[in-house]
Formats: structure tokens, C-alpha cells, sequence
């Protein structure tokens, strides 16, 4: 069976802003400090699926600068970040007051780089939410307001601040947005469509889930729908043995199942043709002579026998067996259905009737080598011979044409033969006899 084959493939590596669906795992807070050369830009990112927050801070390329959090003011001992010193990466700090601050010991932050443009400079950085250290500040899961103060120095050495300040970090989720749905797919049972690097072959709706550079998850949907075939089942086909039919272009001799297809246009599938071929059995077509009846071997619907010497049908004789009242050859139409076989020609030779004494005939010499007579009296009726094999085949024939009648038959072959009389009433009379 023919199957028309389409392969459906969606690339999604572009889609890193599709509509998605929010699992409140990221929050993000943008904040501006003062304005001009000192001033600080600082973007915070919580990603609660991963347990990290995210750090973009900006400022002065000449001094240093930093922030505390979950603070109202510079002596509440808060949890600081301060980037810049000495030119250095960002690092943990306790604020405590009017004094310096004090370096941590145990330093959790990840620098991943730093870059100066504009005599700014820009720090990227991360944190574990919580560190597990008692002197760092533990960020919410799901934080939506963070107080924080500010400061920056006059240069890169740590020393009083130059100018200071107390503001907040408002968050919002950047991930809350709706399933992105694309359009359905179609195919026809047997194909496959190529969804999200996956080949699929059942109806169904299949997602993918990417992420943005934020981290928001981008849930994309997509429907495959699997249309049946249509089927379509011919009449069934039925042929006599020895004979074929045309099925579908080609000429089948065989029994069988056998397909086609018309193959669709567009949204339709493959139209599949089935039609069931039997070619019937043989007929036996043997016959079996038991005295001078004959038997067909094969059990039928039904029978007709025929005379050999005339090819005419004799009439009644339809069963599977015939008992002829007179000698010949004869056969039998054997028909089973739509099917119909003939027989070879049986000879049959009977042997309840004188005809010497019955008619006054002398036939002599039998066995014969060439020359056979045929004597009667001045009184037979009989007007006619011919002389049959046991095929029924007729090999002379003639009228009779006096008292004694020489036949010659040295042109025949050796074997029996059947000497066929008839008189003027047209009944037949039959004598054996053998060619030597």
C-alpha cells in the first residue's frame, strides 16, 4: 500500500519572547541613584526555581560605590555590596555606622565581568539567595520591596563617603504572560510530524519549554491531528482456474488481497482500493468406466454428456454418471459455479447385441491385417459404415454397396476398432474389431 509522506518541522530556536506561562520563579528590580558621572544603576534579578540572584551594578569608573540591603540608614550594621575598591570586583561588606566598612570573611558572590565605556564602569555579578552565612542579608523567594541605602566615595580607596541615600527596589515578574498556541498540524495515519525534535504520529497536543535571557520559562503548545485514510472496498473478483484478471494494471492469477491508492490533495488523505481475488479450484476432469457406464470423478452443480460423433448434447443425461444405450464415445461438461470444464471422449463398446444374426451380417476376418469384408443378404436395410478408434474419432466411412463389401484398412494403426452399421431408419449397430 502507497502512502503519501509529509514531515512537519517546527524550529523553535528563535522563540525566546513567545507568550508564556508564569510560574513565578523570576522577579526583577531596575533601579537609578543620582544622575550624571556618579551616578548608580543597579539591576537585581531573583530567580526562585534556581535559588540565585543576579546582580548588574554601574557607576563611577573613578570611585567607588555600592549599596546595602533591607537598610534605612548607614547604622543599622546592614549587609553591603560594595564594587570599585581599588579598581577591584564587587565585594560583601558590614555597614556599621559612621565607621569604615568592614570586609567579610567569607566572600559569596560570583564575578562573572566587569567593562568600562564612558568613564563608567559596569560589574556583573551573583549570589545564592541564601548563603547560610549569618552576615549576609537572605533574599526572599518571592520578594516584591526592598529597602536600600547608597554611597559612593570620592575615589577607588575606601574612605568616607562622598554623598549617601535611603530608596527601595520595587519588584515586578517579567514572566507572567498566557501559552503561546500554535497553529494545528494535519497529517494522514502512517505519517509523522517532526514537534519540538520529536517525531510523532498519534493526535495529540505536545509543548516545549524554553528560556529567556531572564530565565522565564516559554511554555509553546502544538496540536497534531491524525486523519484516517478512506478505505474503499471493491466488489470481490472471482476467475475459473487457468484464468487471470486485470486488478489495478496488472493481470493477477493468484487468490489474494490486493490495494491501490489515489493519493490526497492538500488536507485529504490517501484514498486505499482493496479488492479480494479468488481464482477457483480445478475441476477434475477424469472419467471412470465401469462395464459400460461412466462415472465423473468430480462432485459438481451440474452435468450434461454429449455424443462424440455428433457434439450434440444428449438429452437427460446430467448426472454424474451416464450409461449410453448404444456403442460411441461420448464426454461430459462438468460445471462448478460460473465455472465449466469438458471431459476427454470415452469409448464405450456394447456388447448385448448380435449383429450378425440380428441384421444377416458377416464381418470377417477379425483380427484383421488389411482387407476386412462386410457380407448381408439380399434383404438387410443396412446402407451405411464407418469406422471409429476409441477416441471417436472417425478414420473411414462409406456406403455399403453390395452383397460383400472389402473395406481397406491397412492404412490404419494397430489396435481395437469399432465398426459403426447403419440402416435406413437410421438405427446404428456397433462390432469390434482389431488391427493387427
Amino acid at each position: 500500500m502507497l502512502m503519501k509522506t509529509k514531515l512537519f518541522i517546527i524550529t523553535l530556536f528563535t522563540f525566546l519572547y513567545f507568550n508564556q506561562l508564569s510560574f513565578g520563579q523570576i522577579n526583577q528590580a531596575t533601579k537609578t541613584i543620582g544622575s550624571g558621572t556618579n551616578q548608580i544603576d543597579l539591576s537585581v534579578v531573583v530567580n526562585s526555581q534556581t535559588g540565585v540572584i543576579h546582580f548588574t551594578m554601574t557607576g563611577p569608573a573613578t570611585k567607588w560605590f555600592g549599596v546595602g540591603f533591607a537598610a534605612t540608614s548607614m547604622s543599622s550594621g546592614a549587609y553591603g555590596i560594595l564594587a570599585n575598591v581599588g579598581a577591584g570586583n564587587p565585594q560583601e561588606y558590614m555597614i556599621q555606622g559612621q565607621t569604615t566598612p568592614s570586609l567579610q570573611s567569607n566572600q559569596n558572590l560570583t564575578n562573572s565581568s566587569n567593562s568600562t565605556s564612558g568613564g563608567r564602569k559596569t560589574y556583573v555579578f551573583s549570589r545564592a539567595l541564601t548563603t547560610g552565612d549569618a552576615n549576609d542579608y537572605s533574599f526572599p523567594v518571592n520578594p516584591t520591596s526592598i529597602n536600600i541605602i547608597w554611597a559612593y566615595g570620592n575615589s577607588t580607596s575606601l574612605a568616607y563617603h562622598s554623598s549617601r541615600g535611603v530608596t527601595s527596589l520595587v519588584f515586578t515578574n517579567p514572566c507572567n504572560l498566557p501559552v503561546t498556541n500554535l497553529g494545528p498540524i494535519n497529517i494522514c495515519t502512517g505519517d509523522s510530524a517532526l514537534i519540538f525534535g520529536v517525531y510523532q504520529h498519534q493526535s495529540g497536543n505536545y509543548t516545549d519549554t524554553l528560556l529567556s535571557q531572564l530565565g522565564c520559562d516559554s511554555i509553546i503548545t502544538q496540536q497534531l491531528v491524525v486523519s484516517q485514510d478512506i478505505s474503499f472496498s471493491l466488489p470481490d473478483v472471482s476467475v475459473c482456474y487457468g484464468d487471470s484478471a486485470l486488478i489495478f494494471g496488472a493481470y493477477q492469477t493468484a487468490s489474494g488481497t490486493f490495494y491501490d491508492t489515489i493519493p490526497g490533495s492538500g488536507s485529504t488523505c490517501d484514498s486505499i482500493l482493496s479488492v479480494n481475488f479468488t481464482v477457483q479450484p480445478p475441476i477434475d476432469t477424469t472419467v471412470s468406466v465401469n462395464g459400460s457406464t461412466l462415472f465423473c470423478n468430480h462432485f459438481a452443480d451440474s452435468y450434461q454428456w454429449y455424443d462424440c460423433a455428433t457434439n450434440m448434447p444428449i438429452s437427460g443425461a446430467n448426472q454424474a454418471s451416464f450409461t449410453p444405450s448404444q456403442s460411441g464415445s461420448y464426454m461430459a461438461m462438468i460445471t462448478l459455479g460460473n465455472c465449466s470444464a469438458s471431459t476427454a471422449c470415452q469409448a464405450v463398446v456394447i456388447n448385448s447385441i448380435n449383429i450378425v444374426q440380428v441384421n444377416s451380417v458377416k464381418v470377417w476376418p477379425n483380427p484383421v491385417k488389411d482387407i476386412i469384408n462386410i457380407s448381408i443378404d439380399q434383404n438387410s436395410q443396412i446402407r451405411r459404415f464407418e469406422v471409429v478408434d476409441l477416441s471417436g474419432k472417425t478414420m473411414l466411412k462409406s456406403e455399403i454397396l453390395g452383397a460383400i463389401n472389402a473395406i481397406d484398412i491397412s492404412e490404419l494403426a494397430a489396435g481395437l476398432y469399432i465398426l459403426n452399421l447403419e440402416d435406413e431408419l437410421q438405427n446404428r449397430y456397433f462390432i469390434k474389431f482389431i488391427k493387427q
